[in-house]
């Protein structure tokens, strides 16, 4: 049994690298993309609306956190997760392509193409990766993620 709980153990720390692995509510936590989504909570209006690359899940270190569990915030559609749930429920397809659509590409995006993609949605909120170029104001900004406003 111990073998087992440790090769588990051992296995979570290489898939999830940049998340705490127990955590301790007095802790800080060291994930840039946890502390990004906990500042949108605690820095956004509750109405905002965030818009994070279609295939935010997949940059490193995210480690499969969830957006709006996190942030109590809503988010334009991703591929992965809110694909899956286009799939099931067929009236939420077009919706999801629309806003999959404007929300591909937006670290390699730049500004302009940002506002014209994003404006129908009214978002108020981007999430880029760090090395995202942008002229927009970041208060929240890491090597690995940054929380941009839209103006």
């Amino acid at each position: 049994m111990l073998i087992l709980g440790s090769s588990l153990g051992l296995v979570q720390h290489f898939l999830y690298a940049a998340s705490n692995h127990i955590e301790v509510p007095t802790a800080a936590c060291q994930n840039p993309w946890r502390r990004a989504f906990d500042w949108i909570r605690s820095n956004s209006a509750p109405n905002a609306i965030v818009a994070l690359d279609a295939d935010y899940i997949h940059a490193p270190g995210e480690d499969g956190l969830g957006f709006r569990a996190i942030a109590e915030r809503d988010s334009l559609a991703d591929r992965s997760k809110d694909g899956g749930a286009a799939a099931v429920f067929p009236q939420l397809a077009e919706q999801w392509l629309r806003e999959e659509q404007a929300t591909s590409g937006l670290n390699r995006a730049d500004d302009a193409e940002r506002h014209r993609h994003l404006a129908p949605f009214h978002v108020s909120w981007i999430v880029l990766n760090g090395s995202a170029a942008t002229s927009m104001p970041c208060p929240f900004s890491t090597e690995t993620v940054k929380v941009c406003q839209m103006q």
